[in-house]
């Protein structure tokens, strides 16, 4: 993966400190595939003050030019579409479109937890049954922005963000999102962020997706994490890394203050 595709993560709360209003006595465990839509969208409003989304609507931005339909080609000597991280086009039963096959039937997802760490990270996610070393967790579902999106966002004062920038995707999950939103950082993580191109609009278009996928077996019960790979800068002050692993590096990084590097 290029040094530009890196997934960053710019967040305010999660897996970093606990909001200062968190409740840990009252808070409930929530298993969202275990309720209807109609119920995660109420859960979400009213615990969070976000929309529940299940999945990442399409516009022009997302969209990919130059774009050329690619057949699956996963049974071939040398297939090059997972390799270059592009997803197989209607080929049904193919492993190759894992993206594709949960934005179509979201229920069939990984069964994900959202629960009180009962630390300072405060929410988190865990795994109800065993997931599988590359098998796709969710989707990072939220707004697509544009620059001028991306930068007045960053500089709303006392805003709680989940921005995601990876490759030319910035995804913004503070006003709609999914499970992902909730996902805390460790620098010893058992997921990682993957940035893929997917079929949409029945093949005739392209869509960036960031896909949260296990980078190892994953057992029941066990707290899902990835590195949210802070991107350091001159302004701001550093922030103390919260996750408690071994291998932690004890900082996340500089908060971000500005967005003046960032182009698309």
């Amino acid at each position: 993966m290029s040094a530009s595709s890196i997934p960053q993560l710019y967040e305010d709360i999660f897996g970093v400190a606990a909001p200062d209003d968190f409740d840990h006595k009252n808070f409930r465990a929530f298993i969202p595939n275990r309720v209807d839509i109609g119920e995660r969208i109420a859960w979400a409003q009213r615990y969070h003050g976000f929309t529940w989304t299940e999945r990442m609507p399409f516009n022009r931005m997302q969209q990919k030019s130059a774009y050329e339909s690619q057949e699956c080609d996963c049974h071939s000597h040398d297939p090059q579409n997972a390799a270059m991280m592009f997803e197989c086009l209607f080929a049904r039963g193919c492993q190759n479109r894992q993206l594709q096959d949960l934005a179509e039937n979201p229920a069939s997802g990984c069964e994900l937890e959202i629960f009180d760490t009962g630390s300072c990270k405060g929410y988190g996610v865990r795994a109800v049954c065993d997931i599988q070393q590359g098998s796709l967790i969710c989707e990072y579902i939220g707004e697509f922005l544009n620059r001028a999106q991306f930068a007045r966002r960053l500089q709303r004062p006392g805003s709680k963000s989940y921005l995601m920038r990876a490759d030319t995707a910035v995804i913004d999950a503070s006003r709609r999102g999914n499970a992902a939103r909730f996902i805390n950082h460790s620098c010893d993580p058992c997921a990682e962020v993957q940035v893929w191109s997917v079929p949409a609009a029945g093949g005739r278009s392209l869509r960036t997706a960031v896909g949260i996928f296990a980078c190892r077996l994953i057992k029941a019960g066990e707290e899902i994490t990835y590195d949210y790979r802070f991107e350091a800068f001159d302004d701001g002050g550093e922030l103390a890394c919260e996750c408690g692993a071994s291998l932690c590096r004890g900082t996340l990084g500089k908060r971000k203050l500005a967005c003046t590097r960032f182009t698309v």
